[in-house]
């Protein structure tokens, strides 16, 4: 009991910075990858902040602790409180923090790297404990969804355990556990595969009614959908790689034209992140075939070389975006038999 969470510590640790004004702007996979703070957009901030985590982490710290270390270092910088922070000079630099989101911040990230040590350590064991088995806490703080799922057994290669495995919503308490051939026999419900439950739903993304198509799972018995809360569509222990180009240019998308397509070049050069990035895209055309009908989706695809804007800058001609975008429409459209 008085041993580390290395695996947990570990992936913490290794995570990246991600930055983003509202917590909508931050994709699911940035969550997995990079441990973000909506509305701090200061590197020296969330440094800060990441390292009372992982030192949190480490030592088994309470989040009474947590907030006994950050609250006076967040009031010291001038981040503790309500509306913007500026720098001396006017620049914006984000939303401040009121102290009851730090608990969130504490708990949403402490369970995302607990959870993704817990599969890492899952799949070591897969030959021996091949079935794995929902968890919910079930007590009058759950999540009716969640409390749905509680008990269901998919096998570790089930790819429902790619957008089931918890965290699913910030301040999640679920978790996964094994079960052996012989534990699954006497197991009341018995193995499910989620090819049984899975659907397309509209989930709302942001504001202003936006929505975009996101898979659920229905219960074939109750009707009742289930669906990760946005922005946590994934499972934090697998696929570091996995959309980090679409992450890039959704970004990229927002920037300036020059600054964007040095960006995208630099990061797509490097052939994993190219491979992994072409190989999500050509899932998503897949799905979009296979449904046969527009749905409002949309997939930033590839962006213009640092070269190319440059020389139709020369031509007195420059880009809203460097980033190059398709959408279900588009797609269906250039694909269909008269073409």
């Amino acid at each position: 009991m008085t041993l580390t969470p290395e695996k947990a510590v570990a992936y913490f640790e290794s995570k990246g910075y991600a930055f983003g004004f509202r917590w909508q702007e931050v994709a699911d996979e940035a969550h997995a990858r990079s441990f973000t703070v909506a509305g701090i957009l200061k590197l020296d901030v969330l440094t800060d902040m990441k390292t009372a985590l992982a030192d949190s982490l480490r030592h088994g710290k309470t989040l009474t602790q947590f907030q006994d270390e950050v609250l006076p270092l967040l009031q010291r910088k001038g981040w503790l409180g309500k509306g913007l922070k500026a720098s001396p000079d006017g620049d914006l630099e984000g939303k401040k923090l009121l102290s009851y989101r730090l608990e969130t911040i504490f708990r949403t990230n402490t369970q995302s790297a607990y959870m993704a040590g817990r599969y890492q350590r899952l799949r070591e064991n897969v030959d021996q404990r091949p079935y794995w088995q929902y968890v919910a806490v079930m007590d009058s703080h759950t999540r009716p969804s969640h409390a749905a799922l509680h008990g269901r057994v998919f096998r570790y290669d089930d790819t429902g355990w790619d957008t089931l495995f918890p965290p699913n919503g910030y301040n999640c308490r679920c978790r996964v556990r094994a079960l052996t051939p012989a534990q699954l026999v006497r197991h009341p419900i018995g193995l499910e595969s989620t090819d049984d439950y899975r659907v397309t739903v509209d989930q709302p993304q942001g504001v202003n009614g936006k929505t975009r198509p996101v898979t659920g799972f229905k219960d074939p018995k109750t009707g009742q959908v289930f669906t990760p809360d946005a922005g946590f569509h994934l499972n934090p222990g697998k696929g570091y790689l996995r959309h980090l180009g679409e992450q890039l240019l959704n970004r990229a998308a927002r920037a300036d034209t020059r600054l964007a397509a040095q960006a995208v070049e630099e990061t797509l050069g490097q052939p994993a992140v190219l491979s992994a990035l072409n190989r999500d895209t050509s899932n998503w055309i897949s799905q979009v075939m296979a449904q046969r009908q527009a749905r409002g989706d949309f997939r930033p695809v590839g962006a213009l070389r640092p070269a190319v804007v440059a020389a139709l800058a020369g031509k007195g001609v420059m880009p809203d975006s460097a980033v190059i975008t398709l959408t279900d429409a588009n797609l269906l459209h250039a694909t269909r038999d008269s073409k």
